[in-house]
Order: C-alpha cells, then structure tokens, then sequence
C-alpha cells in the first residue's frame, strides 16, 4: 500500500526505506521507536496467545478448575518457550519481510471479514431459533 502512494504521490517506484540515510540522526531515532515498540508490545501479544492457547488446552482435554490452576505454571512455561521459540525459527528462516506481510494480511482479512460474519450468524441464529435450517428428513 505504501508503495502505490509513493508512485501515486511523488512517481518514485523504487521501495521507500532504502532512500533514506541509516547514519541520519532522524532515521535512527525512527529505527529505535521501532525497535521500542516491538518490545513494548511483544509481551502484550504473547499474553494473549498464551491465554487463547491454555484455554484451548483446557477446553480440548476438559480440565476441571483444580486440575486447570494446577497444571498452570507448567503449561504456562511451555506455552511460552513453545511461542518465543517458534518465532525465533521464523525469524530466521524467513527470507523477506513480503512473506511475513502478506501472512498478517490473510489473518486481519479473517479479523475483518470471516469473524465477525461467524459472529452474527451464530447471535442472529441464538436471538431468532426460527432461522435455523432443518435437516431434510429425505437425507
């Protein structure tokens, strides 16, 4: 998307980052607000994940609420190594950011468009019973 505002903008076709001069003080100033803001919200997502997950964990396995508090910390740690490790991997083993772009862009399309459609149909199917579909009896 950058780049189509670039050509539209200012007709530059070449990608935008490179034009600029690393040893610039302004530059290295935005290179570190980057760098804060992957530290700063990393743990915020891996918070998040490591709950979906351990919900998951203990809805697949049908945990009760002892054996759940019991088997946290545990879970816990692996959940986190699991995590930081499997990013690691793909951090190192993906060639361009491209790859990683178009990955997110799948799953916000999800976010946007897939999920929220779930969501009012299964509010619409809970609120109004009469719009659920029957199954033919010849089937």
């Amino acid at each position: 998307m950058l780049r189509v505002f670039n050509v539209w903008i200012y007709g530059i076709t070449q990608i935008l980052m490179k034009m600029y001069n690393a040893e610039d003080p302004v530059v290295m100033i935005g290179i570190g607000a980057l760098i804060l803001k992957m530290v700063v919200t990393y743990p915020v997502l891996a918070l998040c994940g490591r709950g979906a997950v351990d919900g998951l964990y203990s809805e697949i396995f049908r945990l009760s609420a002892a054996d759940f508090i019991r088997g946290e910390r545990r879970r816990r740690i692996i959940i986190v190594t699991l995590w930081f490790c499997s990013s690691l991997l793909i951090a190192l083993n993906t060639s361009s950011i491209g790859t990683v772009i178009h990955a997110l862009g799948a799953v916000s399309a999800a976010n946007v468009f897939i999920y929220p459609g779930i969501c009012l149909m299964k509010v619409t199917l809970q609120t109004d019973p009469s719009m659920k579909r029957t199954k033919a009896t010849s089937l």
